[in-house]
C-alpha cells in the first residue's frame, strides 16, 4: 500500500492527525491486544489502512477528547507494523521499510512492545515508550517535587491529580534529558508495568526538540531522533 502523509495536530501536548474523516491519536502505548494488532477506529480504517473497528463510545471513554469540536474516534499504534516519520508538522506512515538517519538511535529491547532501556535519576530502568502520554510517568517518588497537575488516566477513565518530579533520563546512545515525571499510584497502571518488567513510561515530551522516526519493519527497530533543520 506504500506511504501516506498527514498533518500533525498537537493538542494538549499530544499528537493527533486527521485522516480526512476523523481525528486520530498517535499512540505507541495503546495495547489492546498484546499478541496482535491494536490500532482501531469507528469505521475500521485509518487513512488507507485497515484497522479494528470499535464503537464511538469506546473512544469517548478511553481518549475523552475533542479537537475543533470533533471527538477523537481513532487511535493509531505504529507498533502494528508501520514505519513512521514525524518531521516538522508532517507524519508519514508506511507499511514498507523507511530508512532514517539521525543523531540518536534508541533500540527497542522487545520484539513486540516499545521497550527502551536506560536510566532514571541514575538507576537502570526499562521504559515503555508511550507517544500518547504527554510526559514521563513514574511509579516511585523522586527527590525533588516540582508541582501537581491534573491528567486524564485512560485506563482508569477518570482524571487524577498527579505529583510531578524532576527526572534525569539517560540512554546508551548518549541521549540525556532533564525534564519532568508524573507519579502514578493507580494499581492498574502499576500492575501493567510490573507485567512488562518496566519501571516508567516514557512520554512524548522527551522528543519535542527532535524530528523522529519509529522503525519496526526491518532489522533496525527503535526510535531515531533527528536534528531539526
Amino acid at each position: 500500500m506504500g506511504k501516506v502523509s498527514f498533518e500533525i495536530v498537537k493538542h494538549e501536548d499530544r499528537l493527533f492527525f486527521n485522516d480526512g474523516e476523523k481525528y486520530v491519536l498517535f499512540d505507541t502505548g495503546f495495547i489492546d491486544n498484546p499478541s496482535g494488532k491494536n490500532s482501531a477506529s469507528v469505521n475500521g480504517k485509518i487513512g488507507p489502512f485497515s484497522v479494528k473497528t470499535k464503537a464511538s463510545v469506546f473512544f469517548r471513554q478511553f481518549i475523552n477528547m475533542e479537537i475543533n469540536g470533533c471527538a477523537v474516534t481513532a487511535v493509531f499504534n505504529p507498533m502494528d507494523g508501520f514505519d513512521c516519520l514525524l518531521a516538522g508538522n508532517t507524519l508519514t506512515i508506511s507499511d514498507e521499510e523507511i530508512t532514517a538517519q539521525g543523531r540518536y538511535f534508541l533500540v527497542f529491547a522487545d520484539d513486540n512492545l516499545p521497550i527502551l532501556e536506560g536510566s532514571l535519576n541514575g538507576k537502570s530502568c526499562r521504559f515503555f515508550f508511550d507517544s500518547g502520554a504527554r510526559m514521563t510517568m513514574i511509579g516511585e517518588p523522586q527527590s525533588e517535587k516540582i508541582r501537581t497537575y491534573t491528567e486524564w488516566m485512560a485506563m482508569a477513565q477518570r482524571h487524577a491529580d498527579l505529583d510531578v518530579y524532576k527526572v534525569r533520563l539517560e540512554f546508551p546512545c548518549g541521549l540525556k534529558y532533564d525534564g519532568e515525571g508524573a507519579l502514578v499510584n493507580d494499581s492498574r497502571y502499576q500492575q501493567a508495568a510490573r507485567g512488562m518488567g518496566i519501571k516508567a513510561m516514557l512520554g512524548i515530551d522527551i522528543f519535542n526538540e527532535f524530528d523522529m522516526a519509529i522503525l519496526v519493519k526491518g532489522a533496525k527497530r527503535g526510535v531515531v531522533l533527528i536534528e531539526r533543520k
